[in-house]
């Protein structure tokens, strides 16, 4: 175990954390279905902290969103929910390779293809979701139409997953994959995320 890893993992796993972007706070203009232009946070746009209690409905710990700069020892016992970019802000800020945080960072808004399913193996990541399926979820949560989780095939046994039609999505380690338990997309991901920290 590295040094790095035995800061991580000093507390065990104490429950996941969305990271976001410290421009999320920044305003997007934006229009609505009667062309009226209105200036909204990025954070509210993209309804993250409702992605958030949604998880907390599920999962076995709150669902926390915090910004990068807010990060700070007190957040490490944490997984990190967050996209690649503030990953590697956070192992900036903590002077840690980015290769030592990543079994702790599940990736938001990934692109789709075989060479981001590739890189996450790579990275060893927790897993990830690629950006369109949230933005699904976003567009209408009541109807999600479940899956769209990429994440350990040991993991995804253990709850009882499916592995979904490879296609692009598939490597040695990692696999696509839906739960009858948990359609949603946030409630897999809490589903997921729960069993990934027990297993670390």
């Amino acid at each position: 175990m590295t040094s790095a890893e035995a800061i991580l993992r000093s507390r065990g796993i104490a429950g996941s954390v969305i990271v976001l972007n410290p421009d999320w706070r920044n305003a997007v203009e934006f229009s609505d279905e009667n062309d009226d232009h209105r200036e909204i946070a990025i954070r509210n746009f993209e309804q993250i902290d409702a992605f958030a209690d949604a998880m907390s409905q599920i999962s076995q710990q709150p669902i926390r969103v915090i910004y990068a700069d807010e990060m700070h020892g007190q957040q490490n016992s944490n997984l990190m929910i967050c996209e690649e970019s503030v990953a590697q802000l956070i192992s900036f800020n903590w002077s840690l390779d980015l290769s030592e945080i990543m079994p702790y960072v599940f990736l938001l808004n990934v692109e789709r293809g075989a060479k981001t399913a590739r890189r996450v193996e790579s990275l060893n990541a927790a897993g990830a979701i690629e950006s369109i399926r949230y933005r699904i979820w976003r567009a209408d949560p009541d109807n999600d139409p479940g899956g769209g989780v990429f994440g350990k095939k040991d993991i995804a046994t253990r709850i009882g997953a499916t592995w979904t039609t490879p296609g692009l999505w598939v490597t040695d380690r990692y696999c696509l994959f839906e739960h009858d338990m948990h359609r949603s997309l946030p409630a897999l991901l809490a589903a997921y995320l729960d069993a990934y920290a027990q297993a670390l």
